[in-house]
């Protein structure tokens, strides 16, 4: 029975696999009578609810069957003939698109069986595809366009794609499939729009097989289009979907300083007036709209009484009647914080984050800007908080066990100083010199003041003066202060019966230290070395720094900045004063306007001769006078007299010798008519002068005082060594801005050193402040390493021939035998100290700084800031003292030439160890420029 019953299961597979034509799964078998499938000569492959024609080559009758073997046939045939037949595909409804797998494919076996002979057939196998081509984007995508007006923030996952004009950008559309299976539908695949047009700049790009396509490219304008796109596979089944792109406008450019931190006074539990930061925006159109982007909660996370000026939404309370006016692009933090602010961590409140919406009026999609503010309020400290003993470190060659060395050590020896500023009276110069014990006492000195009032010369006393080094920085809100050992302050008590408090930075160690090549003396100062006792002592002293009077709590004292210098006690008597020398000294007259003079002299003996200079009173000129004459007397303790006659002009003078090579210089007369306040320094010349002596590039700063206020340029001059210029002058005049590029000749006095410059071409402009120049003559040997001595890189002084006065400095860049370097940042990585050039006029802010930078950015900052304006801050008691001020990080740049900015509104020069740069914040109506030492 078995035996039987196996047979006739054979049997019935064989008449099985005869029906079908050899059992076939794809493709058509040929009879051997020569039956054949014409058209198509293989398996067709079509989509659900398309048909595929086949015909034969003689008369047939049509079967079909599942393409299985088994199941009821799928489809239908139609269009019968004798030697043609229409396969009709089932419908599969809904056909499938989505991220996975699509179905596997089903079959129908086409039977031709021969009308001559039924013994002979030929099948073909039509494929069926489940999963027609469809258009797979992310869900986000928008089928219509955001109506005009609509904000579109960059970084919006509301909309997509989202383009932006001016910028490359990729989205990818696929065909339903992923990288886990093949595309839906069957390749290859072509795209292209049913209906509208893409944004100008965009283009389709599909893959090879195109199952996906990118749709990438440089949007030319912003607006939006809806275009309809549509893919065809290979059966020619189509899909498509309607799509809006949005192309929004370039980003609006902003510029957030790097503003300081907000105090509390915890003493009397009141806040510490805010001093306006401005945050400027520019491109696309104005006027802009500026509006907090608030928290969830609807309120923004912002320090209490802090306020942003142009805020129109989400404005928090106490913010909205008192507000300062501010143009749509410049908004400003202003305000008073809260002594609520602060925390029990650290007693400090914060930080607080805010986040700024800013867009413009461009149709039909505004330009947006998000900056972030981050503020942190602290408690006010004290004016020269006292710093912890240095500890021994690998990087300050300090031994381990030989003991910590205090701060106040790396300050020791008699230094050299030069105040310039203003009074309730007038204009204000304060020269001396100061002897230092390394252990916060002073034991000696002596010290000339010339005020409106007069002048006194007086003896700087030991009972009541000391010096304190060291600062903070504020590393964190909860990390704590860490010691800055660069910042200090003094008070000295002087014979006339008063005392005077200066705060400072120093810099620029006497040993040349460094850490790991790059300058930075903040936090191990000057670096250890052991004594003969086996100690851990200082290895070497600052020998310069920025200073600034930092007493005046009321508005009636003497506000005013400027430098500190190590002396050469070598240099003390007339013979360390002999040679020639370039001089420059500015200041005010009995008017009220700026006064500015620089020339040269030749020192020998106690007299002075061969004397030449150009004065500008305010516009009144006293030019290329010569002949000059004087005599001077230089004392055991470095100060000394002298009277320079020059032309109709006489000044009397008090000098302080810091090296034979400089001195520094105040007038000692009365102010009046016919004598001004000026001080200013005498640096070493060398002679005789030719074209040659002015060869690559050279920085420059100038100041005055014009109708408006303050007018600040800095820039760099590049010299052919033939007599032609080139350059570049940024300018700050009371808050309006200027760039101009120079060019023009300059010829020079082989003896005196004068130089002038002029521009006799069309089109060739020495900017809006012409000067003439006295050199130096500095060696071709010099290099920017000489520039930790601040003399040694002055190559000359400056003084302006028009109503402004214009006086400043002319500093070495790049080297005269040698090609100039192109610059970057990696010049500007290290430690600095800064301050006001000179103070213009008595509504300057005073300031001195320590810094610390890093390739990137200005990474911690801490000064002492003097505010002398109530106008600046927007309030009438901003006459106030802000000791040790923090402040957010900021980025800089550097150009090829040197130019770039030092912080966000700035605009700087460099040679690599010294940085001229100004404020050029809208608000700061009173500019000075700022020197950056390292």
């Amino acid at each position: 029975m078995r035996k039987g019953a196996d047979s006739r299961l054979l049997f019935s597979c064989i008449v099985l696999c005869l029906l079908t034509a050899g059992c076939s799964s794809s493709g058509s078998k040929t009879s051997s009578s020569g039956l054949q499938f014409t058209a198509p000569l293989t398996g067709p492959t079509i989509e659900s609810a398309q048909s595929v024609s086949l015909t034969v080559n003689e008369p047939v009758t049509w079967t079909w069957q599942n393409g299985s073997g088994f199941g009821k046939p799928i489809g239908q045939l139609t269009n019968q003939t004798p030697t043609s037949v229409t396969y009709v595909a089932p419908t599969v409804n809904p056909p499938f698109c989505g991220g996975s797998a699509p179905p596997p494919p089903l079959q129908a076996t086409v039977v031709a069986t021969s009308t001559a002979d039924s013994t002979q057939s030929v099948s073909i196998v039509v494929t069926i595809t489940q999963a027609q081509p469809c258009i797979v984007v992310a869900s986000n995508v928008a089928t219509v366009c955001p109506p005009s007006g609509t904000i579109i923030l960059p970084t919006s996952i509301q909309i997509a794609p989202l383009f932006q004009a001016g910028v490359f950008a990729l989205f990818t559309i696929n065909d339903g499939g992923s990288q886990s299976h093949a595309p839906f539908g069957v390749a290859p695949f072509t795209w292209s729009l049913a209906s509208g047009l893409l944004p100008s700049g965009l283009t389709l790009l599909p893959s090879a097989d195109g199952s996906t396509v990118n749709i990438q490219g440089t949007p030319a304008s912003s607006g939006c289009s809806v275009a309809t796109l549509q893919i065809t596979d290979a059966t020619g089944a189509t899909a498509s979907e309607p799509i809006a792109f949005v192309v929004i406008p370039p980003a609006l450019k902003v510029q957030v300083p790097s503003y300081p931190d907000s105090y509390v006074n915890t003493s009397t539990n009141v806040g510490v007036p805010y001093p306006p930061t401005a945050i400027s925006v520019s491109g696309g159109l104005t006027p802009y709209t500026w509006a907090y982007n608030s928290t969830p909660g609807g309120v923004p996370d912002f320090p209490a009484g802090l306020c942003l000026s142009s805020s129109t939404s989400n404005v928090p309370s106490g913010c909205t009647s008192s507000a300062p006016p501010a143009s749509s692009s410049v908004g400003f933090v202003w305000g008073t914080p809260l002594a609520s602010n602060l925390g029990t961590e650290q007693n400090t409140g914060g930080p607080f984050t805010v986040q700024l919406q800013i867009s413009d009026s461009q149709q039909p999609y505004p330009a947006v800007a998000l900056p972030n503010l981050t503020s942190t309020v602290y408690p006010l400290q004290t004016s020269c908080p006292s710093a912890p003993d240095i500890q021994p470190s690998t990087l300050n060659g300090g031994t381990t066990g030989a003991g910590s060395v205090p701060a106040n050590a790396y300050l020791q020896g008699s230094f050299a100083f030069l105040v310039r500023g203003f009074d309730a009276n007038g204009p204000v110069a304060i020269a001396g010199s100061v002897v230092t014990d390394g252990n916060g006492g002073i034991t000696g000195g002596a010290e000339d003041i010339t005020r409106s009032a007069g002048s006194q010369s007086l003896t700087i006393l030991s009972a009541g003066s000391s010096y304190s080094l060291g600062g903070s920085l504020r590393v964190s809100a909860l990390g704590g202060p860490s010691a800055v050992y660069n910042r200090g302050c003094m008070t000295l008590a002087n014979s006339g019966g008063t005392s005077t408090t200066f705060a400072f930075s120093l810099g620029g160690c006497s040993n040349s230290y460094t850490e790991g090549g790059a300058i930075t003396t903040h936090d191990n100062a000057c670096g250890m070395m052991l004594n003969g006792q086996g100690q851990n002592v200082a290895a070497g002293t600052y020998s310069t720094g920025r200073i600034i009077e930092f007493d005046d709590i009321t508005g009636t004292g003497t506000r005013g900045a400027g430098i500190l210098r190590l002396q050469d006690s070598s240099s003390f008597s007339n013979s360390g004063f002999s040679g020639l020398y370039a001089f420059g000294l500015a200041g005010q007259d009995s008017s009220g306007g700026h006064y500015a003079l620089a020339g040269s002299t030749q020192a020998s003996s106690g007299n002075l001769s061969s004397a030449a200079a150009d004065i500008d009173d305010a516009g009144t000129l006293s030019s290329n006078l010569t002949g000059g004459s004087g005599t001077y007397n230089i004392g055991a303790n470095g100060r000394g007299t002298a009277t320079l006659t020059l032309g109709p002009t006489t000044l009397d003078l008090a000098l302080y010798m810091v090296s034979s090579g400089e001195a520094i210089a105040i007038t000692t007369d009365p102010l009046s008519s016919s004598h001004p306040i000026v001080s200013g320094e005498a640096i070493k010349a060398s002679g005789p002068f030719n074209f040659a002596t002015l060869q690559n590039s050279h920085m420059f700063h100038i100041g005055g005082l014009g109708p408006s206020g303050p007018d600040v340029s800095v820039g760099v001059l590049n010299f052919d060594g033939f007599g032609s210029l080139t350059g570049t002058a940024y300018q700050d005049q009371a808050a309006t801005l200027g760039t101009t590029s120079l060019s023009g000749v300059y010829s020079m006095d082989s003896n005196t050193g004068r130089t002038t410059f002029s521009a006799p071409t069309i089109n060739q402009t020495l900017g809006p402040h012409p000067f003439v120049a006295y050199l130096t003559g500095p060696p071709s040997t010099l290099t920017r390493a000489n520039c930790s001595t601040p003399a040694s890189c002055v190559t000359g002084f400056l003084v302006g021939i028009d109503g402004t006065a214009q006086d400043g400095i002319l500093e070495f860049q790049t080297p005269t035998i040698a090609p100039p370097p192109p610059f970057g940042k990696q010049f500007i990585a290290g430690d600095y100290l800064y301050g006001n050039a000179e103070s213009l006029d008595a509504a300057t802010t005073n300031i001195d700084g320590s810094l610390s930078s890093d390739t990137n950015n200005l990474v911690s900052r801490s000064q002492n800031t003097s505010y002398a304006n109530g106008s600046y801050c927007l309030q009438s008691d901003c006459l106030i003292l802000l000791p040790e001020e923090t402040f957010s990080s900021s980025s800089y740049t550097v150009n090829a030439d040197g130019t770039g900015s030092f912080g966000s509104e700035t605009a700087s020069v460099t040679n690599g160890n010294v940085v001229f740069y100004i404020d050029e914040s809208p608000l700061n109506l009173h500019p000075s420029v700022i020197v950056a030492e390292q």
